[in-house]
């Protein structure tokens, strides 16, 4: 307050900002008393027959014996009482900084993942569950990167259960392929890895799933009469394994998250939106 100080006995008229100022402070220092721990029934401190017995201990004046040393216990106990409170934390006043006001709360930690996932969904238009009640089939475009110099985009669709039925009888086939490998006459059978194995998964979903890939329909998977087109799905599968390591993994993991929100679609929709 010190540049905006009123001289009172001069009869100046303290200014607009002088006043907002004190009457902080005024504000501030009774929240401060407000919020002291008020004393109780004075437990633990000293009371007048302690004191009056170190007033008899005191040397006599002109003495040159050192006064005493040693604290009676009710002294102790009520400097330790008093050391204890002091030590105690203001709630009134720790989340508050010099004019009053409170801190802002941290914001939480998020995960490259999550903060992705929350850039992308908050590019998309919402799941439309209706189209998907009524033809069993969803779609949804997924602007995956969005710039000005950079575009990917995927539109996901549902698959139906006769595609589902198709893809683990391929899965199922192709773990139960023998690959014969030769050395110095001797045959090696050797199974596919489990690596392997998750990696044909991922791209047959994907061949499932993809609709349009940066603007370019893909051939339709299943036919006009309900079954599923094996040359639709090998163009489909082959398109898929021409993707770039990177973008395969990017592309599957975002699959995941449409997946979850046609679940979260269909939950919200069978609950009212409560």
């Amino acid at each position: 307050m010190s540049r905006d100080t009123v001289n009172l006995q001069r009869g100046d008229e303290p200014t607009p900002e002088a006043e907002r100022k004190l009457k902080k402070a005024i504000d501030r220092a009774k929240k401060k008393g407000a919020s002291r721990v008020k004393p109780g029934d004075m437990q633990g401190t000293p009371s007048f027959a302690d004191l009056n017995r170190q007033a008899e201990l005191q040397p006599a004046p002109g003495s040159s014996a050192p006064p005493p040393t040693t604290l009676s216990d009710g002294t102790a106990k009520g400097l330790a009482e008093m050391a204890r409170r002091a030590e105690i934390p203001d709630p009134a006043l720790e989340d508050e900084d010099e004019d009053g006001t409170p801190e802002p709360e941290p914001e939480p930690y998020k995960t490259e993942e999550t903060r992705m996932k929350e850039a992308i969904e908050a590019r998309i238009k919402p799941i439309d569950i209706g189209q998907f009640l009524m033809n069993g089939t969803v779609s949804q475009t997924v602007p995956i990167i969005d710039t000005d110099t950079a575009r990917l985009s995927v539109v996901f669709q549902t698959a139906k259960e006769v595609l589902e039925v198709y893809i683990d009888a391929r899965l199922a086939e192709e773990a139960a392929e023998i690959r014969s490998a030769r050395e110095g006459g001797t045959k090696y059978d050797v199974e596919m890895s489990q690596r392997e194995y998750v990696r044909r998964q991922n791209e047959w979903a994907l061949a499932a799933h993809i609709r349009s890939f940066q603007g370019s329909d893909w051939p339709a998977p299943v036919k006009s009469g309900g079954d599923v087109d094996p040359d639709a799905m090998q163009i489909r599968l082959r398109k898929v394994r021409a993707l770039p390591s990177p973008l395969f993994a990017m592309i599957t993991q975002n699959l995941g998250w449409f997946i979850n929100r046609v679940g979260n679609s269909l939950t919200s929709a069978a609950l009212g939106n409560g």
